[in-house]
Order: C-alpha cells, then sequence, then structure tokens
C-alpha cells in the first residue's frame, strides 16, 4: 500500500498543471496575459484536480490583474473566464470556483457525458482568435464525452463499447472505433476552438503515450480511419454484437462517404500545442523509490507489461523466479530489459520487481474481469507455496475496469487460504471472476478514485 500511494503521488495532476504553467507565464511561447480570455475545458479521470491546479495557477475568479515574473516584465496575468470538465462518477474534485465539474458514467456512457460533450464543444465555439483553451485531458476522456454520431443513438454506443472492453482489444484498437462513432473526439474539439489558441495538457494512461490514442485524442490530427475501425471489428468478430446502425456507419465511412477525422496537416491544429505532463513512467519511479526507502533492493522492468493478464503474470513470476535462482544477481533476461536500484545492504536484500504497463482481459465468463485483480489470480497460481513471495497489481486510478477497487495482492500462501474457504481458484480465474476471489479472501488493494490515471503497476517482492 505505501508503493501504492507513493505511485499515485508520482503522477498528481494537481502538482504538475501549476508546475507547468508557472513556467509557462515567463516563457514567450505561452505568453498567457497576451490573451483576452482563458477557457478551461477537460474530460477524463483526472479532469477535475487538474482544473483545480489551473485554477490555483491562474486564480479563481475576478478579470485578471497584473504581476511581474521573474524577468521584470510586468503584463495581466488572465484568469479563468469560464471552463468546464467532465470526470467520472466519484472522481470529482472539490472547491472548484470558476471551472463547472460534471459527472459522467465509465467506462460505459450515459447522456451526462453526452450532454458533456455538447457543452464542451459549445464552449469551445465561444472562443475567438484572441483566446486561450487549456485543455485537460486523461485516460477516461473517451467514454465521458461519448456523444453519438448522427445517425446513432446512445444504445448503440454502449453496446460497441461493451463488446469491445470484453474481446481483448487494446486502447489503441478500442479507440479507433470510439472515434468513428463520436463527435468530440479525434481533434473535434480543436476544429471547434478554432482559431483560438490551444493548450492541452495531458495525463496519459497509454504506453507509449500516443497522443491521438489518450481520451481519443480530442485536440490531435487523428491517424486511424473508418477502415481501421472497421479491421477492428471484424479482427474481434464484432459484427453480430454491434447495432446495425453502427456497422452501416463504419462501412459507409471506409467507403468514403462519410467525412473522415481531422488528419494531420489539418488548419485546424495550427494554433494547437499538447504537452504530456506524466504517464506510467513517473509513477514507476516514485513506486521504486519508495520500495528502496523500505529496504528493497529494487529491479524495474523497462519493458511495459501488456497481452492478456493472465499470460503476463506468468511470464512476471517467471522472472522474479530467474533472479532467486541466481541468488538474487540480475539474470540474463531480467538484465536486457530492466534497469536495477540498489542501495547500500547486502546481497540477501529482499528483491522488488517492478513495471509498469496495461494488460487486457477476454471476458468469456460471467466474471466482472478487471486485468489487475485477474493478473494477481494468475499470478496466485504461479507462485503457490512459496514462503517468501507476494505479487500485487493495481490500476492508478483505483478503478480496475469495471469494478470500484484498483486491484488485489497475494502471497504463497492466497490459494491454500482460498481452498480452505471452499474457493476454486481455477474456477474463478476461468470465469474471469478474479474480483470476488480476492473480496472473499480480503485481498483486495481499495485506494477510492486517485485523482489521476496513468496505466497499471505491477509488482513482486521475494526475499
Amino acid at each position: 500500500m505505501e508503493l501504492a500511494r507513493a505511485a499515485i503521488s508520482g503522477a498528481d495532476p494537481e502538482r504538475l498543471v501549476p508546475e507547468f504553467l508557472g513556467n509557462a507565464t515567463i516563457s514567450k511561447d505561452y505568453d498567457l496575459s497576451s490573451h483576452k480570455r482563458i477557457f478551461v475545458l477537460g474530460a477524463g479521470k483526472a479532469a477535475g484536480y487538474m482544473a483545480r491546479g489551473a485554477e490555483n495557477a491562474l486564480g479563481n475568479a475576478g478579470p485578471g490583474r497584473e504581476v511581474t515574473d521573474r524577468l521584470g516584465n510586468t503584463g495581466l496575468w488572465m484568469q479563468v473566464t469560464d471552463g468546464l470538465v467532465v470526470v467520472k462518477d466519484g472522481y470529482g474534485a472539490p472547491g472548484l470556483v470558476r471551472v463547472r465539474q460534471v459527472e459522467a458514467s465509465h467506462p460505459l456512457p450515459d447522456e451526462r457525458g453526452a450532454a458533456a460533450a455538447r457543452g464542451l464543444l459549445e464552449l469551445a465555439g465561444r472562443a475567438g482568435e484572441d483566446d486561450l483553451v487549456i485543455c485537460l485531458i486523461s485516460g477516461g476522456g473517451s467514454a465521458l464525452t461519448a456523444l453519438p454520431a448522427p445517425g446513432l443513438t446512445l444504445v448503440d454506443l454502449r453496446l460497441s463499447v461493451d463488446a469491445l472492453l470484453k474481446c481483448g482489444a487494446d486502447i489503441g484498437e478500442v479507440n479507433a472505433v470510439r472515434k468513428h462513432l463520436t463527435m468530440a473526439a479525434a481533434g473535434r474539439l480543436a476544429a471547434a476552438a478554432f482559431p483560438a489558441a490551444i493548450l492541452t495538457l495531458i495525463i496519459s494512461d497509454v504506453i507509449g503515450d500516443d497522443l491521438d490514442v489518450i481520451a481519443s485524442g480530442p485536440t490531435v490530427p487523428d491517424k486511424s480511419t473508418f477502415a481501421d475501425a472497421l479491421a477492428v471489428v471484424e479482427r474481434y468478430s464484432l459484427k453480430e454484437k454491434f447495432a446495425p446502425a453502427v456497422l452501416a456507419r463504419l462501412e459507409a465511412g471506409a467507403r468514403g462517404e462519410i467525412e473522415e477525422t481531422p488528419k494531420p496537416g489539418d488548419p485546424v491544429f495550427a494554433r494547437v500545442e499538447n504537452h504530456v505532463l506524466c504517464s506510467n513512467r513517473d509513477a514507476l519511479d516514485a513506486a521504486a523509490e519508495m520500495a528502496v526507502k523500505r529496504g528493497l533492493r529494487v529491479i524495474k522492468i523497462e519493458e511495459p507489461v501488456t497481452g492478456e493478464a493472465r499470460d503476463a503474470a506468468r511470464r512476471f513470476v517467471a522472472i522474479a523466479s530467474e533472479m532467486v535462482e541466481a541468488s538474487a544477481d540480475v539474470t540474463p533476461t531480467a538484465q536486457k530489459n530492466s534497469s536495477v536500484g540498489r542501495n547500500s545492504a547486502a546481497e540477501n536484500q529482499p528483491i522488488c520487481l517492478l513495471a509498469g504497463g496495461e494488460t487486457t482481459v477476454t471476458v468469456k465468463g460471467e466474471g466482472k474481469g478487471g486485468r489487475a485483480q485477474e493478473f494477481t489470480l494468475a499470478a496466485a497460481l504461479a507462485i503457490e507455496g512459496r514462503r517468501d513471495t507476494l505479487v500485487f497489481a493495481f490500476g492508478t486510478d483505483g478503478s480496475d475496469c469495471t469494478t470500484d477497487v484498483a486491484g488485489a495482492m497475494a502471497d504463497g500462501f492466497t490459494v491454500a487460504r482460498a481452498r480452505e474457504l471452499r474457493l476454486d481458484p481455477e474456477r474463478h480465474l476461468e470465469q474471469n471472476d478474479a474480483h470476488a476471489f480476492f473480496r472473499e479472501l480480503g485481498d483486495l488493494i481499495v485506494t477510492g478514485p486517485t485523482g489521476t490515471n496513468v496505466n497499471d503497476l505491477y509488482g513482486v517482492i521475494v526475499g
């Protein structure tokens, strides 16, 4: 739990946004005082706390005030003129003054999210050439701004998203489809605000920080096409699970009968700047620093953990096993993809293997899924009987898929304890029902809404 708290703190948007804007106010590239008005728009699980950070940096109320920067330049520091952010239910930030905040459903969209998307587009459209729009984007923004495209209903979207989330598709594939079924993603927010200047600050929940994938890139040129979206549907055999109107739109778009999303080179992006404030790496580094403070020898796996959660768990445990067999020396397998943090303790220190990433779960059973929990259950079976091993996985947003917990932990005795309670770990894994399994054991990791969202952390502690 100390590692979880450290990881979350390492990606705190309420600290990161003011740090960036504080520097921006004395930079010629981001001279906030040169703009007539400043609008703050945002969407995602971290958007509320990002907005609070923006208000703290820019001032909460009033028409603006004269300030002198560190270089002695005096000018008018504009404060927030108006703003709107949409966050997941329960993820709101208290104390916002100038920025309105609304909640909506995630991961399946609802009418509140559609209404919020309309509000964001309307507010962006009020900005003029002399104004600045600060966009605050984080993971979850796609679902929270799911405004159905013409000819589609919210039910159509919900059915599509539900099928995509359960089929094992990665976030890039999911969002390639969503971007072509909704009207506030894939650069369309930038198009609505044009010709205003746009400064987008991003908390990344995507491995590799692919900007057009994070929250479906509302201010970013879209590299995906209708044909790409249709290919995802065919790849995962989803046609029977999608509404006919959805399939008709994707097929018409692939034939060139529907206008594509804004692409690279479109003039609507001429005054847009996108900046990633933090990502999974920041959370991983913070957790590693805490582990060293707690007397652990840390090995960070540089390669992100991806793929099916249960398969990734077995690979992860195997790497830890190699290190133990090598008397805690870094093996070639681990050394190739890792960086090692040592402190002054002896070689027999307990080892903490850490990695970031985001796995997937193909839900075939009756459970809720949850990649971090399924990872931990598969790992629990792999470490059964080991007296000195503990494994954990958690989502930095505090919510593992559709569950209200961050993840789970297990040790070498977890499987034995479960069987004493008449729980069948193999059956729970087969049914994608790790949530019920760990709930009965009391081994869920519960953080509540964290105010950030930078993928997952995975760890094994040995010794």
